[in-house]
């Protein structure tokens, strides 16, 4: 916890470091470069550094309007939910994550407790997972139990391609779609953010016509897609890529706010009614709030 006076201050509309703070400078925040300024991942020793200790959460409170969430709802009924994704999904270096070995602060989990006690929501996300490991077993994970199934990938499948590029994934994840569908299950498409640019695997236009594939599924199939893309997009902080204050890792894993951004987006379509964000556990107001 950081003390007022002590670690920060009050300075107009935001907040400072005192000179002798404890809050973390990010300025102090290095990581080695192999091809100009882009970076070449290492796990051990790691590069670049995790960021997940670089966060500060702030509460507060505010006069500013309390908008309204509308209910989006879905075609059927629902009472379990079924989570299927990569480490994003899985909540990796979400601070839950990485000091206690549990998903709470991923956006799946933020969902089972938001819906519970009603409703059951089961997390079956593996680290490093891409689409290819649901499609592959793809009558294995089509007997696991969901009402709802919500599908997040493309962050591992864009930097290591399967088979026929982004043609190949948009049909495989048309396939896993309509097996879903054809058990009667509501689905939900979640697209996947913008990761460091400075990564040499990255490429921007992968991220992109990735992203594109998965809407044009969910528009084939008549399901819901989930912009991730555009919403990180829109809380950018001046020029800053977002992979210092929405990552704990400084690539592609979301920090607890990058979390609740992802489920902030999905909760519409699992309330009742609409009703006031302030009255809905983990909200965050962004572009997306109605």
């Amino acid at each position: 916890m950081y003390v007022e006076g002590q670690d920060w201050f009050r300075a107009g509309a935001g907040f400072g470091r005192t000179a002798n703070s404890r809050i973390p400078d990010f300025n102090d925040y290095t990581y080695a470069t192999s091809f100009g300024n882009r970076f070449a991942f290492i796990s051990e020793p790691r590069n670049p550094p995790l960021t997940i200790n670089y966060n500060v959460y702030i509460d507060y409170t505010t006069q500013k309007k309390d908008p309204e969430v509308t209910a989006l709802g879905l075609g059927r009924q629902q009472s379990s939910v079924l989570c299927l994704g990569d480490s994003i999904a899985d909540g990796a270096h979400t601070i839950e994550s990485y000091y206690r070995g549990n998903d709470s602060q991923s956006w799946c989990g933020l969902l089972r407790s938001a819906l519970a006690p009603g409703m059951s929501v089961r997390n079956e996300s593996v680290p490093g997972g891409s689409l290819r490991s649901i499609a592959s077993d793809l009558q294995a994970y089509s007997a696991l139990p969901g009402d709802t199934v919500i599908l997040a990938f493309g962050m591992n499948d864009h930097v290591f391609e399967p088979e026929n590029g982004v043609a190949g994934f948009e049909s495989e994840l048309e396939t896993v779609v309509s097996a879903f569908l054809a058990r009667k299950s509501n689905v939900i498409l979640v697209g996947f953010f913008q990761q460091n640019e400075l990564w040499e695997l990255e490429e921007r236009a992968k991220t992109v016509s990735y992203n594109q594939a998965i809407r044009s599924v969910a528009q084939s199939k008549k399901v819901p897609f989930i912009d991730i893309l555009a919403a990180f997009e829109s809380i950018r902080v001046g020029m800053d890529p977002q992979f210092a204050h929405v990552t704990g890792d400084f690539m592609h894993h979301p920090n607890v706010y990058g979390q609740r951004i992802y489920y902030s987006l999905l909760i519409p379509y699992f309330i009742q009614s609409s009703r006031s964000s302030s009255t809905i556990p983990h909200y965050v107001l962004g572009p997306w709030t109605n």
